[in-house]
């Protein structure tokens, strides 16, 4: 049986000369063969330098900027889990919105489910471990995003499977 759905890596490099170097030489021609989506975070210089698909905003108040410089990139913007900042984001021209989570959050939870019913732009939201994912995807979060902690873990691969075992 195959798998379908989307899938992304968010990067964020900082000014890491050797990271760049890295993610410019060996990892991006690996994702562009096996067609992922490449998101780069708070840099929208390097997402155009390495042909990224999209920029991802920490300040969502930077969308119509970056939207105006870069229509051709998917932007997207981390808000808090508040109704009206998601609202004004999304308002301001936001492909996605990427909710700020912590596991077990009882104010994210209520938030994907009214998102769901009631926005047409893709919500996203961040899971530290496969448990938090599975809830998450049933309120209605358009994508989960595994959260950076996973390449933590003692076997970042073997982590990674149980999200998709998860998800499903």
């Amino acid at each position: 049986m195959t798998q379908s759905g989307a899938a992304a890596l968010l990067l964020d490099p900082a000014n890491d000369a050797t990271a760049l170097a890295w993610l410019q030489r060996d990892l991006m021609p690996k994702l562009a063969d096996r067609d992922f989506a490449v998101i780069v975070k708070d840099q929208p210089d390097l997402a155009l330098a390495i042909g990224a698909d999209g920029l991802h905003l920490s300040d969502p108040t930077m969308v119509p900027q970056m939207r105006k410089a870069f229509p051709d990139l998917s932007i997207g913007a981390t808000c808090p889990a508040l109704r009206d900042d998601a609202m004004d984001a999304a308002e301001l021209g936001a492909d996605y919105i990427a909710f700020e989570t912590a596991d077990g959050s009882d104010e994210v939870l209520p938030l994907v489910q009214w998102w769901n019913e009631m926005m047409t732009v893709p919500s996203v939201v961040f899971a530290e471990t496969p448990e938090v994912a599975g809830i998450f995807a049933k309120a209605g979060a358009d994508f989960i995003a595994v959260a950076p902690g996973v390449w933590q873990q003692a076997d970042p691969l073997k982590a990674l499977q149980a999200f998709v075992a998860t998800l499903g």
